[in-house]
């Protein structure tokens, strides 16, 4: 039964997964996972590398690589372990997630993602990869 932890100091951060709530992630079609499920996704994401700035040679190369993140629904976090990260909390009735990442690991205050769930957003909560580990 998995539990999804920080991956700096181990502690808990979610409630305690059936081993068959291993869901998909479906973009676009309402909130991306449902209450006590959790999913693997790709997020293509760009890695930026410039050289010789500047001078008249100078290149950019955009790599593009598939990054694999944990995503969850926001009420399986566990409320003493995550916390918002203040002054990247902005929505107007909930977390909006356009500031970047805006939840920490409570015991060591690690970043750990970014969570939506604002009026106008799905309501998830979208970990960066090298942030957690399923456990």
């Amino acid at each position: 039964m998995p539990v999804i932890c920080c991956a700096r100091c181990r502690a808990p951060l979610t409630t305690v997964f059936e081993a068959d709530a291993l869901s998909t992630v479906i973009p676009g079609d309402g909130d991306p996972v449902r209450q006590g499920t959790w999913a693997f996704t790709r997020e293509t994401r760009s890695v930026s590398h410039s050289a010789g700035k500047g001078s008249p040679d100078w290149i950019e190369v955009v790599v593009a690589e598939a990054v694999p993140r944990v995503v969850i629904h926001p009420y399986d976090r566990l409320p003493h372990a995550v916390a918002n990260i203040p002054g990247h909390s902005a929505g107007c009735c909930g977390l909006d997630g356009l500031d970047g990442p805006n939840q920490a690991c409570v015991r060591c205050r690690a970043v750990l993602g970014t969570a939506r769930t604002d009026c106008w957003t799905e309501d998830a909560v979208w970990f960066l990869p090298e942030a957690v580990v399923p456990i």
